[in-house]
């Protein structure tokens, strides 16, 4: 019984110190990094944003031709009995 106020207390310590500096470092977010690693986190990001941009621009190409190629099979197998 004279263990709870212990053990409450370091669970409210543990929960805050998840919720105020784990959790924002894990989004990239912690107040004591310093700006520059801030700015490199957010630059990361947005060339991974592009780079999966491009890489879907790609895709969407690649399937269009795919269709266009299987459209051009498909007219010279009609056309061919």
């Amino acid at each position: 019984m004279e263990l709870i106020l212990p053990a409450l207390t370091l669970v409210g310590a543990l929960a805050a110190t998840y919720w105020f500096c784990l959790r924002p470092m894990r989004n990239g977010r912690c107040v004591t990094a310093p700006a520059s690693q801030a700015h490199a986190v957010q630059a990361e990001r947005a060339a991974a944003t592009s780079r999966r941009t491009a890489e879907v621009a790609a895709l969407r190409a690649e399937v269009a031709a795919l269709r266009a190629h299987s459209a051009a099979d498909g007219v010279r197998e009609a056309g061919h009995p």
